[in-house]
């Protein structure tokens, strides 16, 4: 369903009349913010493009932002810094220095 709402919101945002209808829709607030009123107004746009979900998972796509993480995901995320001295590049604990790789 993720995909389907990706494709609905890519669609909605990059075709002029579509996001102009969007933007008249929020009424100068952020997505996010949207109450369900509105959201059963997008709902109703998705409908006619052919596409089908819910105000909760509507919601839950557009709030996925809102996830906070921990400290330990953040350490994990890609282009991160690796704190972790044995996996650092021209280290002899490198495991591919050390033929481990």
């Amino acid at each position: 369903m993720e995909n389907k709402l990706a494709e609905f919101y890519a669609e909605i945002t990059s075709d002029e009349n579509l996001k102009a209808t969007l933007e008249k829709i929020l009424a100068g607030k952020n997505i996010t913010e949207v109450t369900d009123a509105q959201l059963k107004e997008i709902g109703e746009i998705a409908k006619d493009l052919g596409y089908n979900f819910t105000i909760k998972e509507f919601k839950d796509f557009i709030n996925f932002g809102d996830v906070q993480l921990s400290e330990d995901e953040l350490s994990a995320v890609a282009g991160g810094v690796n704190k972790d001295p044995r996996m650092r590049e021209g280290t002899k604990n490198n495991p591919e220095e050390r033929g481990l790789l």
